[in-house]
């Protein structure tokens, strides 16, 4: 609106500008013109009134040629144009009076009067379409003026000649003030279009100088080229990253790339990155334009690249400390899991010779604190595993009532123990997942509800959300605060164990957990209110129930004479292991050979009977492991022979060998239980070597 008024407003001025331009002219003309009729009436007029009225026309003349020179002198601003337009208004009104009163001063009886007046009228009438058709007020007041005069003189005199000019009159008159008209719409559109095309000009002018106000201060450069590959753009940040010390208009772009060392050369509509001889690295982007023309930006990137070789730099570093944390629990492991699996095997045998009334309590102590130990170091190899990823998941449809089923067995008489009430309620749907790993997450969960919670309520219940199960463990325990709700998934953190008192693991039951649930590709979130509680969640996939046919009982013979007569061969260079392992296997009938190294083995198995099952250890002196132990003596023997490695070791490429050749493993400090379902399980499934 404000741009319009103000459109106005110049169009206004500019047509009163016109107006007083042609103020010395028509002076002129008035001039000339009222000496012409004097000459021409003198014979036929009253001298006096002739004279009279040319001195009226000298005077309006005058009068005209002041204000045009007051408003050169003035140069008035648009808007203040309304006294300069009433002195306009007020000169045609003066000239018009004075001209048009020739009819009745200076029409006689005379037909030449009559004649020269009008013609006279007329033709200042034409003219003032032209002269004062800038401003149609001043051109309305000098025709009605003039005319009106003429025309009333006319019908006053009432003769036929008279009546006829009159008419003439009329009609010169109407078509004065229409052509009028006319003339004042063509020469306000002439302007208007000419203030508009100014406008736009003036706006193009802006936009070009904010266009090159804003590339010159780009970080970026930037230049753009016509289809001949022409500069016609640039900023000075372009040539500076090029190192060109100056650009014309016009310059070939292809030569100034050139001029970079090395010379740049990128793909067409792509882009590359170039070191320069001082170190900065540029990056060029070229593009397109739809005329055939390119588009060319250089960046500095110098320091996005500082900035990424030193966060790979810290990559690098991190992969190497998880390597060397790897490592270095992979050999502590291994060094305390040889002494803890003869431990146990000792004791086992021991605890068979002397159990009675007076002995199990402390029997039951020392399996209790075996077992603890063995559970620590089960959480250790699951995260190994883990990490080496050589556990996968076995996907099917899981029966979610079983596996509550099989926690609510396990975990009801912990929290009974710890004074809480646990509540698992029955769930009717099944999901998509591994089935024994589920157990483990919804069993950590639990672990960990029931171990932070005392004389609370933990509950496990499971709801439909979408086509998906949300298992949600609740507990009324301490709470998490907002800024731990990460660091409890990491590897040996516990928030509450300050003691680290060895009953509460060593916190790797949620790290157990983070993995298993990114393993299956389940969404793991949790909520906590400190103080109050916190509620941990699995989100699992619905799956159609299955119906599973009940397995046939296997047949097995009477315990204790399942091995019996089992002739079995021990690799291990641990002389515990070997007198405790030795001595378990004969306790339950087997014949055993023993041998510390390879070569002995070799040698054994070449001197006697070949043996029905090989239990060999991982880490073997000499330049050969367990798996490379168990392919040459083998070979050896000549065919397949069923074959356990026993190993202390959690290192992933221990793991990853293993499960990649097949073999069957079994991880020190080993439960007697567990080595004999194994040795059962080898010879009666016939299981030869690789799995």
């Amino acid at each position: 609106m404000v741009q319009r008024e103000d459109s106005e407003h110049a169009i206004g001025g500019e047509l009163t500008r016109i107006l007083y331009s042609h103020a010395p002219t028509t002076g002129l003309v008035f001039l000339m013109l009222s000496w012409l009729v004097c000459l021409v009436l003198w014979d036929t007029s009253s001298h006096r009134t002739l004279l009279l009225w040319v001195g009226a026309v000298h005077l309006g003349t005058a009068g005209r040629y002041l204000l045009g020179w007051r408003f050169s002198r003035a140069n008035p601003d648009d808007r203040e144009m309304g006294p300069w337009r009433l002195g306009a208004m007020l000169s045609a009104l003066y000239h018009g009076l004075v001209w048009g009163g020739m009819a009745p001063l200076l029409i006689s009886g005379e037909p030449v009067n009559l004649i020269i007046v009008v013609t006279i009228l007329l033709g200042l009438g034409a003219a003032s379409m032209v002269v004062a058709s800038a401003h149609l007020p001043s051109l309305f007041l000098y025709l009605l003026s003039s005319m009106g005069l003429l025309i009333l003189t006319l019908g006053m005199r009432g003769d036929a000649l008279s009546w006829t000019v009159l008419l003439v009159a009329l009609a010169a008159l109407g078509a004065y003030i229409v052509h009028g008209l006319r003339v004042h719409r063509f020469v306000y559109e002439s302007l208007r279009l000419r203030f508009e095309n100014l406008g736009l000009r003036l706006q193009q002018e802006e936009k070009s100088r904010q266009l090159e106000a804003a590339l010159q201060h780009m970080g970026q450069g930037m230049g753009m080229a016509d289809s001949q590959g022409r500069l016609r753009l640039w900023n000075q940040r372009f040539l500076d990253l090029l190192g060109a010390p100056a650009a014309r208009p016009l310059d070939d772009v292809d030569a100034l790339l050139a001029r970079f060392a090395p010379g740049l050369d990128p793909e067409p509509g792509g882009g590359a990155e170039y070191e320069r001889s001082d170190g900065q690295v540029i990056e060029l982007a070229q593009g397109s334009m739809p005329n055939g023309g390119r588009v060319l930006t250089l960046t500095d990137i110098t320091e996005h690249k500082r900035r990424e070789r030193s966060l790979e730099a810290a990559r690098q570093s991190a992969e190497q400390a998880n390597r060397a944390k790897t490592h270095f629990l992979s050999v502590a492991s291994h060094d305390l899991r040889q002494p803890i699996h003869a431990l146990g095997l000792f004791f086992h045998n021991l605890a068979e010779q002397v159990r009675g009334p007076d002995t199990q309590p402390m029997i039951d102590a020392v399996e209790e604190t075996i077992r603890l130990i063995d559970g620590m170091l089960g959480d250790l190899l699951d995260i190994s595993k883990l990490d080496a990823r050589v556990v996968q998941p076995s996907f099917g449809a899981v029966e979610v009532n079983m596996l509550f089923k099989q926690l609510e067995a396990k975990f009801a008489p912990i929290a009974q123990e710890r004074g809480n009430r646990l509540r698992i309620r029955p769930c009717r749907y099944w999901v998509r997942s591994d089935a024994s790993m589920l157990l483990r997450i919804l069993g950590n969960l639990l672990d960990n509800a029931l171990k932070f919670t005392q004389h609370g309520r933990v509950l496990l219940a499971a709801r439909v959300r979408g086509d998906r199960l949300r298992c949600e463990i609740y507990d009324t325990g301490p709470g998490i605060p907002v800024e731990n709700r990460e660091e409890i998934f990491q590897e040996f953190h516990q928030l509450d164990n300050p003691q680290r008192d060895r009953r509460q693991g060593l916190g790797l039951g949620l790290a157990i957990v983070r993995r298993l649930t990114d393993l299956l590709g389940h969404r793991l979130s949790l909520s906590s209110i400190p103080g109050r509680g916190s509620c941990f969640v699995i989100e699992l996939p619905l799956a159609e129930a299955e119906t599973l046919a009940p397995a046939a009982a296997p047949e097995r013979p009477p315990p204790g004479e399942e091995l019996r007569g089992l002739r079995a061969l021990l690799l291990d260079d641990d002389s515990l292991v070997q007198t405790a392992v030795g001595d378990l296997l004969r306790g339950w009938g087997c014949e055993v050979q023993v041998a510390a190294g390879l070569a002995e083995a070799e040698e054994l198995v070449g001197q006697s009977q070949a043996p029905d099952v090989m239990l060999v250890d991982y880490r073997l002196p000499g330049p050969c492991n367990g798996a490379e132990a168990i392919e040459r003596l083998q070979a050896r023997i000549g065919h397949p022979v069923p074959a356990l490695i026993v190993t202390a070791d959690t290192a992933p490429e221990c793991l990853q060998e293993a499960e990649s050749k097949g073999y069957r493993l079994l991880h020190k400090p080993a439960q007697p239980a567990k080595l004999r379902s194994l040795l059962r399980h080898l010879v009666g499934r016939g299981e030869t070597g690789p799995q």
